[in-house]
């Protein structure tokens, strides 16, 4: 099981790891040490053979029963991973602690290796990582919340709203739309506006005259007919959309009612 452990903390393939350490006996004092585990201690100045090692690294208090259960054999391994230190003149780094048994011949003379890996980088890449999440999350419930925000303006429009492309089909329309045409939106939506607008040229009449009126044009009446084809008359006004993306541009038909099929044809 020992192997199993080291196998996982060193073993890692294409990852170059770099390990400081201390080795402290039963009584939890000090009696090895790697040349630079200094800088990885709360208490730099603490980290001296004889002194207990809960003085360099204080995240080690309260975990007595935990590095007896390791010294006698019960417990393989305990680790402590994202330990923050602060460190003069720089930046905030991060380590990861691992504590295995060392076996004697005697047991009563085993000793703790306690095991340090710096992982500031990767720390801070998933800090970075986490936080671009955060950034997205909150932009999609931004524009969730714009989205809906817009619905609730567009539908509370007591006129007539569309929103179509410019070669015909619907993309948009509010619930006074609805209601006049007696289409519920999903009917409506991706289908030919020609279900709505009974002359079939309305379209290359409206891109003309918005680009030769500057984008919009007021008042262009066009014969219309509901889903049980009651035909009337309505008055729009449309605006040409330019997209940022391709040339292709939507057209916005905002309309009143004016007249009913006997009076169109009269």
């Amino acid at each position: 099981m020992k192997y199993q452990v080291l196998d996982r903390i060193f073993c890692q393939p294409s990852v170059v790891r770099k390990f400081e350490y201390l080795e402290i006996n039963r009584n939890f004092c000090i009696i090895d040490t790697s040349e630079e585990v200094q800088r990885f201690a709360a208490d730099p100045a603490e980290v001296m053979l004889e002194k207990d090692i809960r003085l360099s690294f204080p995240e080690l208090i309260g975990l007595e029963e935990i590095l007896i259960n390791i010294l006698e054999g019960e417990q393989d391994l305990f680790e402590i991973q994202g330990i923050a230190r602060s460190v003069k003149h720089s930046c905030q780094l991060y380590i990861n602690v691992y504590i295995i048994g060392k076996s004697k011949s005697n047991p009563n003379e085993n000793t703790l290796i306690i095991l340090i890996e710096e992982v500031t980088e990767k720390m801070l890449l998933e800090q970075s990582f986490a936080q671009r999440i955060n950034e997205a999350h909150l932009l999609l419930v931004s524009l969730e919340f714009e989205k809906k925000y817009i619905n609730q303006i567009i539908n509370s429009i007591p006129d007539v709203l569309l929103v179509s492309t410019s070669t015909g089909y619907i993309k948009r329309l509010n619930k006074a739309a609805e209601e006049l045409f007696g289409y519920t939106e999903a009917e409506l939506i991706n289908k030919s506006i020609s279900l709505i607008f009974d002359d079939t040229q309305v379209l290359a009449r409206v891109i003309q005259q918005c680009l030769l009126f500057n984008k919009e044009r007021d008042k262009i009446e066009i014969v219309c007919q509901t889903k049980t084809r009651e035909k009337f008359l309505m008055v729009f006004s449309c605006v040409l959309m330019p997209k940022k993306i391709s040339a292709v541009e939507d057209i916005v038909f905002v309309g009143k009612y004016i007249k009913i099929a006997e009076e169109v044809s009269q």
